[in-house]
């Protein structure tokens, strides 16, 4: 689960299969035989997690790109960040 603050890293799993179509990220999980299709923002913090990157540097990053409070993007970016661990498309690293 991914938690706020400390050293949370989080990026992509390697496995994952996905490919970018008119600016939108499209995933397919193959392990669940699902597809996910992820709006602007979800798409933003993809490209975002390329490389692991710090939850916080993620939260700030979107307050910059999107007229967001940290607070909000927080509240809001943690729960989508747990679905996409769940479906096993991300990786964490809690240190």
């Amino acid at each position: 689960m991914i938690k706020e603050g400390g050293n949370t890293l989080i990026s992509r799993n390697p496995s994952q299969v996905f490919s970018e179509i008119d600016g939108q990220v499209v995933m397919l999980n193959v392990r669940k035989e699902t597809y996910y299709t992820l709006n602007a923002v979800g798409s933003a913090i993809w490209k975002e997690i390329e490389s692991p990157r710090k939850l916080e540097d993620i939260i700030l990053f979107l307050t910059e790109a999107y007229e967001v409070t940290y607070e909000k993007c927080r509240d809001e970016m943690i729960p989508f960040l747990n679905e996409l661990l769940e479906a096993g498309v991300v990786i964490i690293n809690n240190d």
